[in-house]
C-alpha cells in the first residue's frame, strides 16, 4: 500500500496556561496507520518543557527530533506513534509544568511500514530578520526507500506582521495555527516518488 496523508488537526492554547497540550481528531483514526505529531510552546517560562505524548487508544509515542532555540525561548517537537490502536482519538502532549502559548499539529497517514517506518530525519533552528519573502528549510536528508511520506514543519518565533506561509514546491500546506499572532506553527507533506535528497521547505512573506 502506498503512503497517503488521511486527516490532520492542530490546537493553540493562546495565553492560557496549562501542563497539556491536546488535540483531537475529527474522523477516527484506523488501526495500523501512522500518527505524527509537531508540538512546542513559546513559553518564556521554560523551553525545555515537553515531558511525553500520550493518546486515548493508549499508543506509544517516539521522539524524532526536537529543535530548542534558546534566543527566542521555544522549543518545537516532531514524534510518531506506529502502527496504532483504531478509533476516536485525543493526542496530549505532557508538560514539565504549567505553561502558555501552547501548540500542537497532528496528522494521520496510512501506508507506512508498522514496524519501522523512521527512514531519515532532519532539522535546523532558522534565524531571519523576518522581513520580505524568507525561505525556510529543514535541512536535507537523503531517504533511501521510493514513496518516503515526508513531513514538514516549522514553527515562527519572530516577525514584523502577521506572515503568509507558502509550502515548499510540490508540498501541500496541511495546518497553519496561530499561538500568539504573528507568531504560528504550520505542517506541510508530500510523497516523494524516488529516493534521494530531499528537505522540507516553506516561504514566509
Amino acid at each position: 500500500m502506498a503512503a497517503a496523508f488521511v486527516q490532520s488537526k492542530s490546537f493553540s492554547g493562546g495565553a492560557v496556561s496549562a501542563t497539556t497540550i491536546p488535540v483531537t481528531f475529527t474522523n477516527n483514526v484506523a488501526a495500523g496507520n501512522l500518527i505524527v505529531v509537531f508540538v512546542g510552546t513559546l513559553s518564556t517560562s521554560d523551553s525545555g518543557n515537553i515531558t511525553s505524548i500520550t493518546d486515548s487508544l493508549g499508543n506509544t509515542y517516539v521522539l524524532i527530533q526536537s529543535v530548542n532555540d534558546t534566543s527566542n525561548v521555544a522549543v518545537g517537537a516532531v514524534y510518531y506513534a506506529k502502527n496504532i490502536a483504531g478509533g476516536a482519538c485525543t493526542v496530549t502532549a505532557n508538560l514539565f509544568l504549567s505553561l502558555n502559548f501552547r501548540y500542537i499539529i497532528v496528522h494521520e497517514v496510512s501506508g507506512l511500514d508498522t514496524t519501522t517506518p523512521l527512514d531519515v530525519n532532519a532539522a535546523q533552528k532558522l534565524i531571519s530578520p523576518g522581513t520580505g519573502a524568507d525561505a525556510v528549510t529543514s535541512g536535507a536528508a537523503t531517504t533511501t526507500v521510493d514513496g518516503d511520506y515526508i513531513f514538514g514543519a516549522m514553527v515562527i518565533t519572530t516577525f514584523s506582521a502577521s506572515p503568509v506561509i507558502t509550502a515548499g514546491t510540490t508540498y501541500t500546506l496541511r495546518e497553519n495555527v496561530v499561538i500568539s499572532s504573528p507568531q504560528a506553527a504550520n505542517s506541510e507533506d508530500r510523497v516523494q516518488a524516488t529516493a534521494g535528497s530531499v528537505a522540507a521547505t516553506f516561504t514566509t512573506d
